[in-house]
């Protein structure tokens, strides 16, 4: 037999799940952060490399790849 001062309250459990979940969002919250962060510099980097001297030697398949990785990344 199960005495009734043993058993956890459910209540009490709840308030731990909420607050465990509210950690969860804030620490998802602050990577979202840092992963647009780093989409924006590669983004920026995209957008600047056509105007390179050097951007018209590279061949046709580059270029390709160049538009697809851009298009991704926006």
């Amino acid at each position: 037999m199960i005495d009734e001062d043993i058993k956890p309250d459910a209540e009490l459990l709840a308030n731990n799940s909420e607050v465990s979940e509210e950690g969860s969002l804030t620490d998802m919250l602050h990577e979202l952060g840092i992963l647009l962060q780093g989409a924006q510099v590669l983004t920026a980097f995209l957008i600047v490399l056509p105007f390179n001297q050097d951007f018209d030697k590279i061949h046709d398949f580059e270029k390709w790849v160049y538009t697809a990785t851009f298009l991704c990344s926006i």
